[in-house]
């Protein structure tokens, strides 16, 4: 993976944990990043690490120009956001595949192409995870959005060892609720027990 670029725009949890394990494995990952409105999550600066940190603001022509010269040099954009926002920049995705031919694309949304926001809860209770109690509860600690995070990581690699292809987009609705499904129902099989409730 050395010698590989990847941009990354999303904060929290799931984008910026596939950055970071990007990084790790030698990848050379640029994170945009608002000027004036920081990542709110406090592990930032932890996802952050052997990372190259860029503050743009695309409704800046001369950021919005800096950000298209970092996409003609990546190999790859992991877009985190909902579908519209690109695309109220002008950098849709059939955009950037015309614009820039060699970069592979990854989305990490809740919904697919829909464009409502989506949370980790909102999958976590599609995926069955709150319902393995009575009454149902979700547990202590986020689940969704690292599990996310390491699909998409796993996703990139795959990405960036092939041949440019249609962009891939990576619903949470789908991909996410269905991986808390087999785990649930395995589970459910070997009558485990989880460590945030009751017996299954």
């Amino acid at each position: 993976m050395r010698g590989a670029r990847v941009i990354t725009m999303g904060v929290t949890w799931a984008t910026p944990l596939t950055g970071l394990a990007l990084a790790r494995l030698g990848v050379d990952v640029t994170r945009i990043e608002h000027p004036r409105r920081p990542d709110p999550f406090p592990l930032r600066d932890a996802l952050a690490d052997g990372q190259r940190r860029v503050g743009l603001d695309l409704d800046d022509p001369r950021d919005r120009e800096r950000m298209l010269q970092l996409l003609e040099e990546s190999d790859l954009l992991i877009d985190g956001n909902t579908p519209r926002v690109l695309r109220n920049f002008g950098l849709a995705p059939e955009v950037l595949a015309r614009e820039f031919p060699k970069l592979r694309q990854l989305a990490l949304t809740a919904f697919s192409d829909d464009d409502r926001p989506g949370y980790g809860l909102a999958a976590e209770c599609r995926g069955g995870w709150a319902a393995r109690t009575d009454p149902p509860r979700l547990g202590r600690t986020s689940t969704v959005d690292p599990i996310a995070g390491l699909i998409a990581a796993v996703t990139a690699v795959n990405l960036l060892a092939t041949t440019p292809v249609a962009p891939v987009r990576l619903g949470l609705d789908t991909g996410v609720a269905y991986l808390f499904d087999v785990v649930h129902r395995r589970r459910l099989k070997e009558g485990g027990r989880f460590s945030g409730g009751g017996r299954l």
